[in-house]
């Protein structure tokens, strides 16, 4: 049976129990003892049980099924199925196998293998599950796009990308177009992430997720405003899209507005309150605004989500210096340091609050660090602009 046909007819749901009894059988009701059945009749009562989400009695059903018909192929398939639902992943790993070493290159299981290697990060495997599935099916788009989203995870970004344009190119719509998108974005190819995507927009309005990625692609080029339209778009289909408040939030800053920015901040901390950067540009935009409490507590919030983020324990840092909590500062700095020793202002800053500490030794020292590290990162960045052929940084 095609891979398609089978996916579509496993993710019916139950109608009814009558809909179940007449499916099943009529020893559903009242069960024989699974020993007395034969075979077959306990290869469909696992099917009919996993269809219905119950792979605990599926299980049941199948094990005795394979007990008896090892060679069933079909039968391991299904055990192996069971095994997946209910998180036995290693187990339906060997029932897959043992599937596909009965009856090399079943579509079925091969999907199914290929999926739940995906989910375990398992790319290797799952590859070469959709790699052997493209050979039975050349366009078939779902595979074309689960093959790729194992490539780039494997760094075979070129391969990926061929794979999404061939999805494109066979008319793969939306999740074609979006895995492409997101491959072009990861190259850096943002303009051509626009071309690709601003054509189709007004059949794709309805789409938060397609909204969001063209305005990051906008985003990235730098055009802000475009960027703020989209992400108010997607937020408007989906207002529970928390990145897509963070990154117009993150726009409106880069635009000059962030009074403007507050309120989408806000929601991003609302909705998704374990991200500490929506913590951190929100804690940042509050500081700034002269809004020191709320910024403060958000900067903190920050620190407590991810301590080795040293960009936001040096804010917190500069709040405390200018309240006068210089000891309080102390701390955040030197934490900052041991977490990222090749972040820059903390050395400067620190060598401040240990003069302002009395701490002069340390303050003398802590800022020829800072000195020390300005010149090696200085002569990096001269390196990085003649490696690349520049003449200095764009206009």
């Amino acid at each position: 049976m095609p891979v398609r046909e089978r996916r579509e007819r496993s993710s019916l749901l139950p109608v009814g129990f009558i809909v179940l009894l007449t499916l099943a059988g009529p020893g559903l009701a009242q069960q024989a003892p699974v020993s007395s059945m034969p075979v077959s009749e306990l290869v469909e009562r696992g099917r009919t049980y996993l269809q219905n989400h119950d792979p605990e009695r599926a299980q049941r059903f199948l094990e005795e099924a394979v007990a008896r018909a090892p060679k069933s192929a079909a039968a391991w398939t299904l055990l192996a199925d069971s095994y997946a639902q209910l998180g036995l992943a290693e187990k339906a790993i060997t029932g897959y196998g043992t599937a596909l070493e009965l009856h090399p290159g079943l579509p079925d299981t091969l999907y199914n293998l290929g999926i739940l290697l995906l989910k375990r990060q398992q790319f290797d495997g799952a590859a070469r599950c959709f790699q052997t599935l493209l050979q039975q099916k050349p366009q078939d788009q779902d595979v074309l796009l689960l093959l790729a989203q194992c490539q780039l995870q494997r760094g075979l970004h070129e391969e990926a990308r061929e794979l999404a344009e061939r999805a494109v190119a066979g008319g793969g719509g939306e999740p074609a177009l979006l895995a492409l998108a997101n491959i072009l974005q990861l190259e850096g190819r943002n303009q051509d992430v626009v071309k690709l995507l601003e054509p189709q927009r007004k059949q794709s309005s309805t789409s938060a997720k397609y909204l969001f990625t063209l305005g990051m692609s906008y985003y990235n080029i730098g055009s802000y405003s475009r960027a703020i339209d989209l992400f108010s778009m997607a937020t408007s289909v989906t207002p529970s899209l928390a990145q897509a408040h963070y990154f117009k939030g993150n726009a409106l800053t880069r635009l000059g507005k962030p009074e403007l920015a507050l309120a989408p901040y806000a929601e991003a901390v609302r909705l998704d309150p374990d991200k500490y950067l929506y913590h951190f540009h929100f804690g940042l935009a509050l500081s700034n605004l002269g809004q020191k409490g709320p910024g403060e507590e958000h900067l903190k919030q920050a620190v407590e989500i991810k301590g080795s983020f040293a960009p936001a324990r040096y804010e917190l840092a500069r709040v405390y210096c200018e309240s006068s909590r210089d000891g309080l500062a102390r701390e955040q700095l030197e934490a900052a340091i041991k977490a990222d020793p090749e972040y820059l202002s903390s050395y400067y800053l620190l060598s401040q609050v240990y003069s302002r500490l009395g701490m002069q030794e340390d303050a003398e020292r802590t800022l020829e660090q800072f000195r020390t590290l300005q010149r090696k990162q200085h002569e990096e960045d001269k390196r990085t602009l003649a490696g690349s052929g520049s003449q200095g940084p764009n206009p």
